[in-house]
C-alpha cells in the first residue's frame, strides 16, 4: 500500500525538524534527539493537495500532467506523481478528502498501526502553503480543516499553524497535517513552543 519508497514527508517534516532542532538546542544527545523526533513521526499524517505540480527552473519540459480541471491528492514537492488524480473540488471537499487519507492511513500505536484520531483526542494541525496558494485561500481551507476536524471527528485543534514553511516554485496548492498530541509527553509541548529565529517559522497564536 505504502509501496517502495514508503510513505512522503511532506510537511510533516516541518515538525520534525522543528522538535528536533529544539531538542539540540536544549543539549540533548543525539539518540534523545533521534528519540523526540520519532515521537513525532509516529504520531502524525500529512497530505499534499494541487492543481499545478511544480515548475522545475532550467528544466527543459513543463510538468504539464495536470489540466485545467483536474487536481493531484498526494503529490510530491518535486513534481513526483500523486496517489490520484480528481475533478476541481472545494475547499470543503479537499479538507475532507484530505482528513480522510490521513484518518485512514494511522499512526502508529506501539506495534500496530491504528486509526490517525479518536473522538476527544488533541490536535496539531499544520496548513502549508505549497508555493503558488493566496493567503485568501489558505484561511479558507484551514477554517474548513478545523471545522470538520472539531465537528465531524470530535477532536480539538489546540494548535494551528497556517503559513508558507515547505514551498516549492510556482506549486498551486497545499498540504495538511495532523499531530496527535492526545497521550504525548509534555516534552514535545515545549520543544514545539519552543523559541526560534528560523525565518521560515511562523509560530501559532
Amino acid at each position: 500500500k505504502k509501496g517502495i519508497t514508503g510513505a512522503r514527508g511532506v510537511a510533516g517534516t516541518v515538525l520534525v525538524h522543528k522538535v528536533a532542532g529544539a531538542a539540540a538546542a536544549n543539549g540533548y544527545d543525539l539518540e534523545k534527539v533521534v528519540e523526540c523526533a520519532n515521537m513525532v513521526t509516529s504520531r502524525m499524517g500529512t497530505l499534499g493537495v494541487a492543481i499545478d505540480a511544480v515548475t522545475v527552473p532550467g528544466a527543459e519540459t513543463v510538468n504539464d500532467r495536470l489540466d485545467a480541471h483536474t487536481i493531484e491528492i498526494g503529490l510530491g514537492i518535486h513534481g513526483e506523481a500523486g496517489m490520484r488524480q480528481s475533478p476541481l473540488l472545494t475547499s470543503n471537499e479537499i479538507a475532507k478528502d484530505m482528513i480522510s487519507e490521513i484518518q485512514e492511513y494511522g499512526k502508529m500505536d506501539g506495534s500496530e498501526v491504528v486509526p490517525m484520531m479518536q473522538k476527544g483526542d488533541e490536535l496539531c494541525v499544520l496548513v502549508n502553503n505549497l508555493g503558488g496558494t493566496s493567503n485568501f485561500e489558505m484561511s479558507i481551507l484551514a477554517n474548513d480543516a478545523v471545522r470538520i476536524l472539531e465537528n465531524d471527528y470530535g477532536c480539538k485543534v489546540t494548535r494551528l499553524f497556517v503559513g508558507s514553511y515547505m514551498t516549492s516554485f510556482d506549486m498551486h496548492g497545499a498540504s495538511l497535517t495532523i499531530l496527535n498530541m492526545t497521550g504525548a509527553p509534555d516534552e514535545l509541548n515545549q520543544l514545539l513552543d519552543a523559541p526560534t529565529d528560523a525565518p521560515a517559522w511562523h509560530p501559532c497564536d
